[in-house]
Order: structure tokens, then sequence, then C-alpha cells
């Protein structure tokens, strides 16, 4: 009796894990598709154009001062010497500091700015999957997905956020 009971729940189980739909989508590809994505990668290149010009800068005024330390090494005294060495390293720091500070900043900067495309890709997929009985959608975009089983919602996707669908895809 208990293993007819254990027999049955089981069949029951997989009957009911068969009776899900499953589908799939490239949430990195409906990331990059998004037209606002475009003004994001724009403020983030000036951005980082600003960073790099004043680098720039400081590379040009870090090159003329090691020239000059070159140039009066055997003729300036030890304090001199020492002062002008001091201020060389002292902006190679301030290099590198400010290099640290831009990385971060641009990494803060772009997580920011995606932040509501990512909500907005999300808030897509949980549509589509709610309006089309989908119990799971994967994101094939990670690389986690191992089969590519079910339907592909990426135009149901593109299509809930308002992105022309270029390359219909095939039905399965």
């Amino acid at each position: 009796m208990k293993t007819l009971i254990a027999a049955v729940t089981l069949l029951f189980l997989s009957l009911s894990t068969f009776a899900q739909k499953l589908g799939h989508t490239d949430g990195q590809a409906l990331l990059l598709a998004l037209p606002e994505r475009a003004a994001i990668e724009e403020q983030l290149q000036k951005v980082a154009a600003e960073y790099e010009n004043t680098l720039k800068t400081m590379k040009t005024d870090y090159d003329a001062r090691v020239k000059e330390f070159e140039a009066g090494r055997n003729s300036w005294p030890e304090a001199i010497l020492q002062s002008k060495a001091k201020a060389i390293t002292d902006l190679e720091q301030n290099m590198y500091d400010l290099q640290q500070t831009a990385n971060d900043d641009l990494d803060k900067q772009q997580m920011a700015l995606l932040k509501p495309l990512i909500d907005k890709v999300n808030n897509a997929i949980d549509k589509v999957a709610v309006a089309n009985g989908y119990s799971y959608i994967f994101d094939a975009g990670v690389g986690a997905l191992l089969y590519k089983g079910g339907d592909d919602v990426t135009d149901l996707v593109k299509a809930e956020l308002g992105i022309p669908v270029t390359n219909p895809a095939p039905k399965n």
C-alpha cells in the first residue's frame, strides 16, 4: 500500500512537472537593445573622457618634472633634489589615486544608470511570463542555460519593451 501511494505521488509530481511551461531569453541582449542604453553609454564616455584628460595633464606635468629633475640632478643641492623627488613621488601617487577613483566612480555611475533599465527588462520578462503562463523563464545570456528547451520568449519581451523585432525567432 505504501509503495502504491509512493508511486502515485511520484507519478503526480512528474506529471505536474511536465505541465510547467518553460521559456528562455537573453537578458543581456535585451538590455543592449534598449534605445536608452546608447544615451547611458554616451554619458559614461563623457565622464571617462574627463578623467582621461585630467590624467593626461597630470602625466604631462609628471614627465616635465622628471625631465627637470634629471637635468638638475648633478647641479642642485641635496635639499632641492629631495624636494623635487618628493614632488614627483607625490604626483605619481596622485595619478594612481585618481585612476582608482575614476574606475570606482565610473563603475558606480554605470550601475546607477543601468539599474532602471535592468528593472525594466526584468519587469517585462515578469509580465510576459504571467501573460503567457510560463512557470520559468531562464536567462540564456548568463551562460547557465545548459539546454534550450521551452520557448524563446525574447520577441515577446522585446514587444513588451517596445523594441522592434528584427529577426523573428522560429517557433518551437
